[in-house]
């Protein structure tokens, strides 16, 4: 008189109770027999009711069925349907419903930089399929500002490049501070360079070289004490100098110190420069 459903000749109620036979939704019907009833489906065979079993996508089938049947895939093989993978965090940076790793793995996308990060989701600012970051690495281009921007990018980006050459003009050196390279107003004649030695006269001048009368040019590139330009500091020169005596009048270039009068100063500057220019 006791129910049997799945006449093994034991009562389902003791079977149960005795767990004799399995009962994973908890609803007092052993499940064999829910499955043979059809209260529950079964779609993978393994006599377990399909609601007992992991179903991450929630679509009523075990995720190991989804696998089985193709309506989800499971590129690393772990048993978890990859939308689940990637819904639970796993990354997939191109969106494409795969994990990045099986991107990598399957060669659907390249790892140049092997970061994990499939290329095509990292910056590319050149258009060339190889990741900027890999690129300033292995020195394919240069980042001179450091900003893990390929200088040449930084200048098609609107970066100023007076001479053309590729590097942004902030990363060369500009000794005046007027944002123009010092190698591109050399060769361009927009500084002069008096002595030949590579650097705009006025950096020398900053850097430490005399420039007694201040007009921006080293002393070492003139001779300033010869007041009549004869290629000597001779007595004509000190003649001069003692006629214009005092404060400047019309001949300035007598007060060869700049400061405003003609006086010992720019007398001693004569003496000390006595003979002929160099």
């Amino acid at each position: 008189c006791e129910t049997d459903c799945d006449s093994d000749g034991v009562p389902d109620e003791y079977a149960l109770e005795n767990q004799l036979v399995p009962d994973c939704n908890a609803n007092a019907v052993p499940d064999s027999c829910d499955i043979s009833n059809g209260t529950s489906q079964n779609d993978n065979g393994d006599a377990v009711p399909d609601e007992c079993q992991p179903d991450c996508n929630e679509n009523g089938d075990p995720d190991d069925y989804d696998i089985k049947v193709g309506s989800s895939t499971d590129c690393d093989a772990n048993g978890n349907p990859d939308e689940c993978d990637i819904a639970g965090g796993v990354p997939d940076c191109n969106s494409n419903g795969f994990p990045d790793s099986c991107d990598i793995a399957e060669g659907s996308s390249t790892d140049f930089n092997s970061n994990g990060i499939p290329d095509d989701c990292e910056p590319d600012c050149n258009s060339n399929g190889v990741p900027d970051p890999y690129e300033i690495k292995i020195g394919d281009e240069e980042d001179c500002n450091l900003n893990k921007v390929p200088d040449s990018c930084d200048v098609v980006r609107g970066a100023a490049d007076v001479d053309g050459n590729g590097v942004p003009d902030s990363c060369q050196p500009d000794c005046d501070g007027n944002a123009v390279p010092d190698d591109y107003e050399l060769a361009e004649g927009l500084a002069a360079d008096c002595n030949q030695n590579g650097a705009i006269d006025v950096c020398d001048i900053t850097a430490g070289a005399e420039d007694v009368n201040q007009d921006e040019i080293p002393d070492e590139c003139q001779c300033i004490a010869d007041l009549n330009k004869d290629g000597q500091v001779a007595g004509a020169d000190l003649s001069i100098l003692l006629s214009f005596w005092g404060p400047i009048t019309v001949f300035p270039d007598a007060d060869i110190n700049a400061d405003g009068v003609i006086n010992a100063a720019d007398l001693t500057i004569v003496l000390a420069s006595w003979g002929a220019c160099d």
